[in-house]
């Protein structure tokens, strides 16, 4: 009988930390019985991934559970939370980040400085909101403003569809860095897409995620495009100032 790999162990884990993040969370909106039917058919996915790498007879069916795992615990929550903001009009749990980037967006539109803008006359001002936060003195994502004004004109209203988009193309780039056996590059899809600590950073529409989708990218395209792999790294810079501490080693790899 085979032994489970790194990708079942990491899978089993960070699944059940995502399943239990999702049942004590208070911003799904969601009911109750659906918030219970979707971790309920999460674990049963995560153990049928468990029990295929110990039956050769369920070896083709890996690549489909991961995946429906990762739609149920990473996609499928965002599209409740951006149906229920959309129903309801509440802010509640969504990041101070994503709510300035969709006011910056709006000031450019409005023919607007988003950058000398009076923030506190847009959402963040509302009453109950983050009144000492600094989203309200000064606007830092530039190179985030304008996919949040293509958004906002294409009408997609909630900032965090970008988030959508971006965590899929970053799940796009990820197998491609692993080499060797199929488990190796199912490990680290799911340590990254299934890491709780991220996805609800990703949930809450913190603007993390765009910097690491563009450091994973920059990687990937090193070996065979290098002027993408700088443009890419050169996207991450401009997206968070985090992601300038990354970028010293980035330059050390690619010298290597």
């Amino acid at each position: 009988m085979k032994r489970p790999g790194l990708d079942a162990l990491i899978i089993l884990v960070f699944a059940f930390l995502d399943i239990r993040l999702l049942l004590q969370s208070p911003e799904f909106g969601e009911p109750e019985p659906t918030r219970r039917l979707l971790v309920t058919a999460a674990g049963a996915l995560t153990f049928l991934y468990f029990a295929a790498h110990r039956s050769p007879k369920l070896k083709n069916v890996t690549n489909a559970c991961l995946g429906g795992i990762i739609f149920l615990l990473a996609v499928l929550p965002m599209i409740q939370q951006l149906n229920y903001r959309r129903l309801t009009g509440s802010a509640f749990q969504v990041h101070d980040s994503a709510i300035q980037l969709e006011a910056a967006a709006d000031f450019l539109l409005a023919g607007v400085n988003p950058f000398q803008a009076d923030y506190r006359k847009s959402a963040l001002g509302a009453p109950g909101m983050w009144l000492d936060s600094p989203a309200l003195d000064y606007f830092p994502y530039v190179g985030l403003l304008y996919p949040a004004v293509l958004l906002r004109w294409l009408g997609l209203g909630d900032i965090r569809w970008l988030h959508l988009g971006v965590f899929a193309a970053m799940l796009a780039a990820l197998p491609g860095l692993a080499h060797g056996p199929p488990g190796r590059r199912r490990a680290l899809l799911a340590a990254i897409a299934l890491n709780p600590l991220f996805l609800k950073y990703m949930h809450q529409g913190r603007t993390d995620l765009f910097p690491l989708a563009a450091l994973v990218w920059a990687a990937r395209l090193w070996p065979t495009h290098p002027i993408g792999s700088l443009v890419a790294a050169a996207v991450a810079g401009a997206a968070k100032q985090t992601a300038w501490f990354a970028l010293p080693l980035y330059a050390m790899w690619t010298s290597g």
